[in-house]
């Protein structure tokens, strides 16, 4: 099997520009903190790193879905009073039923 290569004259011009602006990525110096800076991703977003090799020759990120936000004591109560589910017994019953074996 031969590894066969593009000229890089039959590769459309709009891959070409795609393929420079999402791939192209220079050096990146880890500061004293031990962070990284890289200018596609955004502050807020959640990535989850994974390394590769003993000395960190290879670190990919898994971008993660974003977190729910909390909702309020009042959302949670408007959000109950709205639920269909209500208690059909009296708490004492259901502490009788809860507690018997």
């Amino acid at each position: 099997m031969t590894n066969s290569v593009l000229p890089l004259e039959s590769i459309p011009v709009e891959l070409k520009a795609y393929l420079c602006e999402s791939y192209a990525m220079n050096a990146v110096k880890v500061d004293e903190a031990h962070r990284i800076q890289l200018t596609v991703l955004k502050p807020g977003d959640l990535y989850e790193p994974e390394v590769h090799g003993p000395r960190a020759d290879r670190i990919t990120l898994r971008r993660l879905e974003p977190e729910r936000p909390k909702i309020t004591k009042a959302e949670a109560l408007k959000a109950i009073e709205e639920s269909p589910l209500r208690f059909n017994v009296s708490w004492e019953e259901l502490r009788r039923e809860t507690r018997e074996l």
